[in-house]
């Protein structure tokens, strides 16, 4: 169980500080200040808890359909309706949910795409958020802004930052910065003429090649393949056809030069006519030489073309073969398989024919044998019979044969379907494990079953015993009878002493009655034995059904017992007597008494056997528990594995994507706005020059960068700071950063000064001096709503090292946000996984639209490269198991479920899945007080859910001195100096640049990072901290 104890700073234990406080209480409350309390899990919080963490997830619920009524006698069933809750919401209220496989997206479709296709636009927005997680498949982008533009259409905030992003992006659609500021100001609801939406802009130029599977690849080949052959025989029928026309003008060029020589027919006498002749000739010969040359010349490219175009189809098809190969070897194996078995279930019907065959002639002969006597047909029928009857055995066999290889075929051929999406050792350690429980199981079942056959033993002795005890009945019977005669004779002979007789006579009357009474209690000795035997019988088989009269024949098992032993005292008080006067008497009462000890031991021994039946059925039970559990843990993992593999070409793309990506370009300050569909920076003030601030990134290394042609020097973080000079209407500034493969980006955009935008000098004039004051009246005038912190520090792990300083940022952080800005918090230290989702479950159920939410986390952090997901570390997580991580995924889920209005996580470790902080609206300087608070009311009605990281996957401890880690020191320092509204971003921006330059003192790389939570419901909203009193 969780050990939660409520503080309050203001309890003591003594009267009179227990009256100040609540005087103090009371001048708090009626300056503003609202009562807080924090709740914080005690120091053992690793102490085992109940309950399944699991039922905390967030799933797609669809739950059942409403009974409605249609006028006075009609009444139908809706349709069932679509939710994102917690799993054990969703079984409380009778939904339906997929336990595994949620890595499969055609799940989730089958939950949200009806309402999608209906209209609904959260229902667009989650099926547009579907196809670009991919969840099993290639992301589909495309499809993707198709849905997201419907909801856009209709309004959906969430859309229109998702259709924003990919249009930042270049994902499925055109790479267009203006239209994605355009979508993120429409998100935001800053659609008044006076309210501009600024953010950060972030510039890249990482182009996602789409990843095709092998099919496609195949098939493009084949398409590039066929067409290469198609142009290879149109340019040989080209070739072949210019190389007639060279012939024919080689036999017209041997033609002219034959003319152009001494021709016979020629008169000597028309010397002029001849040379005129000549010169024609020789002209047209060297008109023809040239365009032989050209044909040459053009015949020579062909071939050269011809060459290139054979070799790149020669590579292609050499590519193509060889992963053709390989599959054909693959479906070689499987196909030779499959002949194999083909070959036996052949061999196996061709014996099921012989046999047959064999069949219809015994049959025949039987018939003919019938036509024989009596005697020999008797004889020979049997004989026949015999063989029929084993050769109908040997056919039933055959039969089944065959139907064990048809199964066995079906088998081998969905395992060879199986074969081409599952690896053989997976599979085989799967089976090794079942076998090895399956093992178990029947271990335990036949020791199970030797018990019960030991238990029928003893019970079968028992009724073994009773036929012995009504035999040694029979012979004290006997022994009486005999009694009864020698008693006879003594009295005839000894008739002349009657003082003996007298005594003998009153010794019998005496034994006498002593044998009557020795009968009854015998009597109603092996009633009550009878009876007891047959409540104990009752007792076993009603055992496990029918406790209440189980309770009620143990009474009167005991009731029966005590009236047995009274009974069995007075028959071992009137047997003592009957003793003195016959000596076989007792030893027959002796011999009784023996065999009743026997009995009992029996019986004892039965119950010991019975009572080891019972722990050996809880100890099934137990075992039964484990193996459900364990299949729980197969089933998971085998999901994990899907979600795996699914990624993996995903990532593969990431990482072509991460190694030809090319430089980033981040404005950090001024803010961008959009003006006129341009990118521009309003100035709010009349200097010559303004300092714009930014941060470039280049994977492959920086080669240059340039602002207006002018060669700029980043700091080893990439950072700059540049002055740009202004002109009197619009200033454009250009930015290209240019890395070492030479790839490069631009950003422009347009410094706009004072008198392009109408804020007017009485606005300004008219801006309170006093900050405090102006806090105050902005506060007053924004309903900003209530404040909720869930503050988690982690130090003490159990299979992880300890950390040093978790747990007393994670104190400080909480009593700094309860003293000075009035939330309401809880604390947890050292929380498992059970206390951080529960937690987080109790603030999903109670916080509304009026509340905030900040989430603290301190502690360990992992970051798994295969899939690019991040986890928080609770204190019973295991290095080499997932199963008491949590994943990054899983939070947003809450996250996104919660109806809070704004939501910060704030995490000393790691978090992934953040969009760009061009979605997020900024506060520009210089506002008037007016401006300023309609931009806040806006924001305040605005969702947010942002995440601030430290940039590490856990505390780093600030070794210049003190108990705070690098990140927790400056986050505590700048909301302690604070003393105005203080936006998340501002407080970024605060922070940032210190934690860097303080973690590379120390030789560390640690860079914080501000930017909504992907898929977690952001609508352009901002947190804000609002300082008390």
């Amino acid at each position: 169980m969780l050990h939660r104890q409520f503080k309050n700073q203001s309890i003591k234990i003594n009267p009179l500080p227990l009256i100040a406080s609540t005087l103090i209480t009371v001048v708090l409350a009626l300056a503003g200040c609202q009562t807080q309390t924090t709740r914080q899990v005690s120091d053992d919080a690793s102490a085992p808890v109940s309950g399944n963490p699991d039922k905390f997830l967030i799933v797609d619920c669809l739950l059942p359909g409403q009974v409605r009524k249609l006028g006075a006698n009609m009444t139908y069933l809706s349709p069932r309706r679509p939710v994102k809750t917690t799993a054990s919401e969703c079984e409380i209220r009778g939904g339906e949910y997929v336990a595994f496989d949620r890595a499969d997206y055609r799940t989730s479709l089958h939950v949200w795409l009806p309402q999608a296709q209906e209209g609904d636009p959260v229902a667009q927005n989650y099926v547009g958020e579907i196809y670009e997680k991919g969840l099993g498949i290639q992301p589909d982008y495309t499809t993707a802004a198709a849905w997201y533009r419907k909801a856009a259409d209709q309004g959906n905030s969430r859309a229109r930052i998702n259709l924003g992003f990919l249009h930042e992006k270049g994902f499925g659609v055109k790479k267009d910065l203006a239209q994605a500021l355009n979508w993120y100001r429409k998100a935001s609801g800053l659609e008044d003429d006076n309210l501009q939406f600024s953010s950060a802009v972030e510039i890249s130029k990482a182009e996602r090649n789409e990843l095709r599977l092998l099919k496609q690849e195949r098939q493009q080949q084949q398409s590039e393949t066929a067409r290469l052959r198609k142009q290879l025989k149109n340019t040989s029928k080209q070739l072949k056809s210019e190389r007639v026309k060279l012939v024919k003008a080689e036999t017209r060029l041997s033609k002219l030069r034959t003319e152009a020589g001494v021709q016979p027919g020629v008169s000597i006498t028309a010397p002029a006519a001849r040379e005129k002749d000549l010169k024609l000739l020789k002209s047209k010969l060297a008109l023809h030489e040239k365009q032989a040359q050209q044909q040459r010349t053009q015949i020579a490219s062909l071939e050269n073309a011809l060459r290139k175009q054979q070799t790149r189809m020669d590579s292609a098809l050499k590519q193509s073969q060889l992963e053709t190969e390989q599959e054909r070897k693959e479906t070689a194996v499987l196909r030779r398989k499959l002949d194999e078995t083909n070959q036996q279930l052949t061999n196996e019907k061709s014996q099921l024919a012989s046999t047959e065959s064999d069949l219809k002639t015994l049959r025949a002969e039987l018939e003919r044998k019938e036509k024989l006597s009596k005697a020999s047909q008797d004889e020979a029928l049997s004989v026949l019979q015999e063989q029929l009857s084993e050769q109908e055995k040997a056919v039933l066999a055959q039969q089944r044969k065959i139907v064990d290889l048809e199964s066995s075929l079906s088998t081998q051929q969905t395992e060879m379907n199986e074969a081409l999406r599952l690896s053989a050792q997976e599979k085989a350690q799967l089976e090794d494990a079942l076998k090895v429980q399956t093992g178990k199981a029947g271990q335990l079942k036949q020791k199970l079953e030797q018990t019960q056959s030991e238990l029928d033993r003893a019970i079968a002795a028992v009724e073994t015993n009773q036929p012995v005890l009504a035999e040694q009945r029979q012979q004290l019977e006997v022994a009486q009878k005999s009694l009864h005669q020698a008693t006879s004779t003594t009295l005839s002979l000894e008739q002349k002493v009657v003082r003996l007789q007298q005594e003998l006579e009153s010794r019998e009357s005496t034994m006498g009655q002593q044998g009557q009474a020795v009968t009854k209690l015998r009597q109603e000795l092996n009633k009550h034995q009878q009876r007891l035997l047959s409540l104990e019988q009752e007792k076993i088989n009603q055992q496990t059904t029918m406790q209440g009269d189980a309770a009620k024949q143990e009474r009167e098992i005991a009731v029966l017992r005590k009236q047995l032993q009274e009974t069995e005292r007075e028959l071992d008080a009137n047997q003592a007597q009957l003793a003195k006067i016959n000596p076989d008497l007792a030893r027959q009462q002796a011999l009784l008494r023996k065999t009743q000890k026997e009995l009992v031991a029996t019986k004892t021994a039965a119950a010991r056997k019975e009572a080891e039946v019972i722990r050996l059925r809880k100890s099934e039970q137990t075992y039964l528990d484990q193996i459900q559990q364990q299949q729980i843990k197969i089933d998971r993992y085998q999901a994990e594995a899907l979600r795996y593999r699914a990624q993996l070409a995903d990532i593969r793309v990431n990482e072509q994507a991460s190694l030809l990506s090319g430089p980033t370009i981040e404005i950090i300050d001024p803010p961008v706005a959009l003006t006129r569909g341009v990118p521009s920076i309003r100035l709010r003030s009349v200097a010559k020059e303004r300092l714009i601030t930014g941060r470039v990134t280049a994977p492959a290394g920086l080669l240059s960068f340039t602002v207006n042609d002018k060669t700029e020097t980043p700091d080893q973080l990439g950072v700059f700071a540049t002055n740009v000079r202004v002109e009197d209407e619009q200033t454009p500034v250009k930015m290209v950063a240019v890395d070492k493969k030479g790839q490069h980006t631009s950003l422009e955009f347009l410094l706009i000064p004072k008198l392009r935008y109408a804020v007017n000098a009485e606005e300004q004039a008219g801006a309170a001096s006093d900050v405090r004051k102006s806090t105050r009246r902005i506060a007053g005038e924004v309903d900003f709503g209530n404040y909720h912190a869930l503050v988690i520090g982690n130090n003490q792990y159990k299979h992880f090292p300890s950390l040093l300083s978790a747990s007393v940022d994670a104190r400080e952080t909480a009593e700094l946000l309860r003293t000075k800005y009035g939330f309401k918090t809880t604390t947890l230290i050292d929380a498992t996984r059970y206390d951080m989702l529960s937690a987080l479950n109790n603030l999903r159920e109670t916080l509304t639209e009026k509340d905030n939410l900040l989430i603290y986390y301190a502690g360990h952090g992992e970051l798994d490269r295969v899939n690019l997901r991040g986890y928080w570390l609770p204190v019973d997580a295991e290095p080499n198991s997932t199963a008491n991580w949590i994943s990054n995924i899983a939070i947003t889920d809450i996250l996104n479920a919660m109806t809070a209005k704004h939501i910060l996580v704030v995490a000393d470790s790691c978090y992934s899945g953040s969009l760009t902080r061009s979605s997020m609206a900024r506060l520009e300087s210089g506002m008037s007080d007016e401006v300023k608070t309609k931009w806040l009311k806006v924001m305040a009605k605005t969702r947010s859910r942002t995440v601030l990281t430290s940039g590490g996957l856990k505390p780093v401890l600030d070794q210049g001195g003190g108990q705070h880690s690098v990140f927790a020191k400056s986050f505590l320092r700048t909301l302690a100096d604070n003393e105005s509204i203080l936006e998340a971003y501002r407080l970024f921006r605060s922070l940032a640049k210190e934690v860097q330059q303080t973690a590379s003192k120390f030789g560390i790389d640690q860079i914080p990072e501000y930017a909504p939570i992907k898929h977690g419901g952001h609508e352009a909203g901002e947190f804000f901290f609002i300082p008390q009193g």
